[in-house]
């Protein structure tokens, strides 16, 4: 099983995570970088999409990937989003 986790960025961390969960053996088989953006403390995906809470600099936001690529990021100077989710519908 796949969970994705999104990290703060002010350190060593490159954004979103990819851990690779055994669900038989209860433990980690792989973790590894797999987006690159600037503090994806929330996130939610659905099939080949990925949204996530972002900040740039003073501003915040959500980001969109597609398969794995940057689809558009739009920041506002207000305040960071505090959670993310995405409808079908």
């Amino acid at each position: 099983m796949q969970v994705l986790l999104g990290t703060y960025t002010k350190k060593d961390s490159k954004g979103i995570y990819s851990l690779e969960l055994d669900d038989n053996r209860k433990e980690c088989k792989e973790y590894v970088h797999y987006l690159s953006i600037k503090n994806p403390t929330y996130i939610t995906a659905s099939g080949a999409n990925i949204f996530s809470v972002c900040s740039e600099n003073d501003k915040g936001g959500i980001a969109h990937f597609k398969n794995g690529v940057l689809i558009s990021k739009v920041l506002n100077q207000k305040t960071t989003p505090c959670y993310v989710s995405y409808n079908q519908n």
